[in-house]
């Protein structure tokens, strides 16, 4: 009987992960929470204009957290690309860009070779 009930509980959680994992990826929310500090903090997207990433930390203004930036990446909207191995932008913060920079909040960060193309068509595309 508790192979049974084990099992049970195993389809459970895993039903119920299946549910949560739906409702994220068909609703889009304007926050996010961020581990930081063993405490889970409620931020704005709209308030990020760059994640940065340092070795095995990741970097939002002050704020710093030890979640990877590649799994950072995937659970935020399209406005957010990244631009290179250390930094993601909002591309609504985006106040100019070069084919090697992308300006936010007076400070430059660098495309990197592997983003360029991918990154530069998604801006040149807003050019009018």
């Amino acid at each position: 009987m508790q192979a049974i009930s084990k099992v049970y509980r195993i389809n459970n959680k895993f039903l119920e992960y299946k549910e949560v994992s739906d409702y994220t990826k068909t609703n889009d929310t304007d926050f996010v929470f961020v581990r930081s500090e063993r405490e889970n903090l409620k931020i704005q997207l709209s308030r990020i204009g760059y994640i940065e990433s340092l070795k095995n930390h990741t970097k939002n203004d002050s704020l710093i957290t030890h979640t990877g930036i590649s799994y950072i990446k995937k659970r935020l909207p399209s406005s957010f690309v990244r631009i290179h191995r250390s930094y993601i932008v909002n591309i609504n913060e985006i106040t100019s860009y070069t084919n090697s920079y992308i300006s936010i909040y007076k400070k430059s960060l660098p495309i990197g070779n592997v983003y360029k193309t991918m990154v530069l068509d998604i801006l040149n595309y807003k050019i009018i």
